[in-house]
C-alpha cells in the first residue's frame, strides 16, 4: 500500500492524520471473505489491515535533491532496495541527466545495521500504532517549498 503527500495547500487539507485514523481503523474492523481470487482463499480472520504487507508513505518528495533515510529496521531492508535500485538505474545510463561526476543520490545510504530510531510522525502513525510496518520516503530537511502556495517552476523539479 502507498500513501501520498496531497498538493492541496495546508490550510485546504482535513486533518490528515484523523483521516488516516479513520482508515486505520475502517480496514482494522473489515473482515475479508474467502474469495478464490485472493490469496487468502480458504482462511478466514482476515481484515483489510492484516493483509497489508509493507505501507510505503512518498512524502514531500519533488522538490530537487531530496535527502531520504531510513527509518524503521524492519523496512531497512526495502530501503536498501530501494538504493540498489538507484545504483542500478545510474550505472545503466538510465539517469541520463545526471553527469556520473555530479551525480548525488537520494537516498542516505545505510551503514550495516544503522537506521535511524528516530520517525517523523505523519499519516503513518495510525498505521504503525496497529503493527503495519512502514517504510517513509521523506525529504529530510524538509524541502524550502514545503507547503507553500508558491508556484514552482518545473525546471527546479526536474532533476527529482
Amino acid at each position: 500500500m502507498v500513501l501520498g503527500t496531497s498538493l492541496t495547500p495546508i490550510t485546504k487539507l482535513p486533518d490528515a492524520v484523523g483521516v488516516y485514523r479513520h482508515l486505520a481503523e475502517k480496514w482494522a474492523t473489515t473482515y475479508l471473505s474467502p474469495h478464490h481470487k485472493r490469496r487468502l482463499f480458504g482462511l478466514s480472520g482476515f481484515t483489510e489491515l492484516s493483509t497489508i504487507e509493507h505501507l510505503i508513505l512518498l512524502d514531500l518528495l519533488g522538490a530537487a535533491d531530496p535527502s531520504i533515510r531510513s527509518y524503521f529496521l524492519d523496512t531497512a531492508w526495502l530501503f536498501d532496495g530501494l538504493v540498489t535500485a538507484e545504483h542500478r538505474l545510474r550505472d545503466s545510463g538510465a539517469l541520463h541527466e545526471f553527469k556520473q561526476s555530479s551525480w548525488k543520490s537520494f537516498f542516505v545510504q545505510r551503514k550495516g545495521s544503522d537506521t535511524s530510531f528516530g520517525y517523523i510522525g505523519d499519516d503513518h502513525l495510525p498505521f504503525l500504532k496497529r503493527g503495519v510496518s512502514i517504510l517513509h520516503l521523506i525529504a529530510n530537511p524538509f524541502p524550502r517549498v514545503w507547503h507553500t502556495l508558491k508556484v514552482i517552476p518545473f525546471s527546479e523539479c526536474l532533476a527529482t
